[in-house]
């Protein structure tokens, strides 16, 4: 079983910073972070509590209850498999309660149980600070676990929702392309990211006109349609579209493609996940890689500090630009160094 001094070895930084990370990631720089995060998933680590309280208070009650909305789609497999391991290695016990309608239920059953160290909710649906407070009263501790919503004295984890939303436009924007449209319905995080691309090309002089901004269902499926009812439209096509998840961006690809359109040459398609399948998508689906397990991962860190008499802790992880083919940024940096080079042999050959 790999140690933390294996982690430190591999990522090429000392013990102690691999400790930073985990336990106060919002003090480590970005670009090492990756690097610990990267050798954890590797070396397949996960870390322990050595926590005395929090062990002490485990003796007493030795699961956490999982409360979620519904879980769809292989995004949230990662992240609930990073809260279960990260459970298991610190000798707790995960119990998952799922769906919307019985949310507030599954909660106050939670807090009720003699069972229950802690719980980790992923919304919080029509819960109200006085719910919450009732979890408090009988020293549960919570955590909010990628979620937009959160309220005072709650520990949170999320990705950064608003630098995935800025660094696409961007990215996008960089290549060259002005047409562009977005296609997914906007939906906790979602919402955030949707809004943060329009504004980022709006600033720059880029505005999705309504007919390119499609909102469908959140797979494949909803992606698969809502190309067709572009492509069906008749009205001229955006050059590139930002798909507000992976599974969305490959349905819209197979629409493409069932069109004979190709991508990225006539429509570049960009995702945000990175889900296991993308990378082997034709053409290969670039996105935005998340730090699903990490997130689970710091979630029960952050619930494990809670337990241990540590106030509530707000963290944000980063997700990361992977660049494949389907956004054309290869081909066209292919093509910018090829016209350089052109321009250089010219320039030598003048007298």
């Amino acid at each position: 079983m790999a140690s933390i001094k294996d982690v430190a070895e591999l990522a090429k930084v000392s013990i102690s910073t691999v400790s930073l990370a985990i336990n106060y990631p919002e003090r480590v720089r970005e670009e090492t972070k990756t690097k610990i995060f990267d050798a954890m998933k590797t070396l397949h680590y996960v870390p322990s509590s050595s926590s005395k309280s929090a062990l002490e208070q485990t003796q007493k009650r030795n699961s956490v209850a999982l409360i979620t909305g519904e879980i769809f789609g292989p995004y949230y497999y990662e992240v609930i498999r990073g809260i279960a391991e990260t459970l298991s290695m610190n000798h707790l016990e995960m119990v998952m309660l799922s769906g919307t309608s019985s949310l507030r239920r599954n909660y106050y059953n939670s807090i009720e149980s003699p069972a229950f160290c802690g719980i980790i909710l992923t919304q919080l649906a029509d819960l109200t600070e006085e719910d919450l407070a009732k979890a408090k009263e009988k020293n549960i501790p919570i955590v909010m676990c990628h979620s937009e919503v959160t309220m005072d004295g709650l520990g949170s984890v999320n990705v950064d929702n608003r630098n995935i939303g800025k660094m696409i436009a961007n990215h996008l924007m960089c290549i060259g392309y002005e047409e562009i449209g977005i296609l997914g319905k906007r939906a906790t995080g979602t919402q955030v990211r949707a809004e943060v691309f329009a504004r980022t090309l709006k600033h720059s002089g880029v505005t999705i006109p309504p007919q390119w901004d499609i909102p469908c269902n959140l797979d494949d499926k909803g992606g698969f349609t809502a190309m067709q009812e572009l492509l069906a439209s008749g009205r001229p096509l955006p050059r590139a579209v930002f798909c507000l998840n992976d599974e969305v961006a490959l349905g819209a690809m197979q629409a493409l493609r069932a069109a004979g359109i190709q991508v990225p040459q006539q429509m570049a398609v960009i995702g945000c996940d990175d889900i296991p399948v993308s990378k082997f998508a034709s053409p290969p689906l670039s996105t935005i890689v998340m730090p699903k397990f990490e997130m689970g991962l710091m979630a029960v860190g952050l619930l494990l500090r809670q337990m241990s008499g540590k106030p509530p802790e707000n963290v944000l992880l980063n997700g990361k630009l992977q660049i494949r083919e389907s956004c054309g940024y290869n081909e066209w940096r292919r093509h910018r160094l090829a016209s350089a080079k052109a321009k250089q042999i010219r320039s030598e050959e003048k007298p």
